[in-house]
C-alpha cells in the first residue's frame, strides 16, 4: 500500500487514504471468526462503500429500479428518464462519461442514451443555429 509521509515535530507519520482504510477494515474484519454486532455493521458498511464505487453496482441499481413493480418515486423517475427500453450494460459502459461511479452519473448516462432525448437535443441545436442566422 502506498502511504504518504508527513513531518510532524521531526516524527514520520504514515497517513492512509480512505480507500486504504476501507480495504484494511474489510481485511481485518473478514478474517475474524467471531464478530460482534458492531463489527458486522462495520464490515457491511465497508463492503457497501467498496461496491458502490463500481459501474456494475450503478447499472444494477438503476436496472432494478426500472424493472421494479413498485411505483416508488425513484422507480417512476428512472422509468421517465430511460424511456421505453433499458440499455445494455455494454452501451451503458460506453456511454458513461463521469470520472467516478455514482447513481447521478448513471442517470445522466441513461438520459443521453434515450433516443427521444437525443432527438430533442438535436432539434434544440438546430433551432439555436437557425436563430443565429
Amino acid at each position: 500500500m502506498a502511504t504518504t509521509a508527513t513531518k510532524t515535530n521531526s516524527k514520520k507519520v504514515n497517513k492512509l487514504t480512505a480507500t486504504q482504510r476501507t480495504a484494511n477494515t474489510i481485511k481485518n474484519l473478514s478474517t475474524k471468526e467471531e464478530r460482534t454486532a458492531h463489527e458486522g455493521v462495520l464490515l457491511a458498511n465497508a463492503l457497501y462503500k467498496t461496491e458502490a464505487k463500481t459501474l456494475g453496482f450503478v447499472y444494477a441499481t438503476l436496472k432494478r429500479e426500472y424493472f421494479s413493480e413498485d411505483n416508488t418515486p425513484l422507480a417512476l423517475a428512472v422509468r421517465e428518464v430511460v424511456g421505453k427500453s433499458f440499455p445494455t450494460k455494454a452501451a451503458f459502459k460506453k456511454g458513461y462519461k463521469a470520472q467516478t461511479f455514482h447513481v447521478w452519473g448513471g442517470l445522466q448516462t441513461l438520459k443521453r442514451l434515450n433516443p427521444v432525448n437525443k432527438v430533442k437535443a438535436k432539434i434544440a441545436r438546430q433551432n439555436k443555429a437557425t436563430a443565429r442566422k
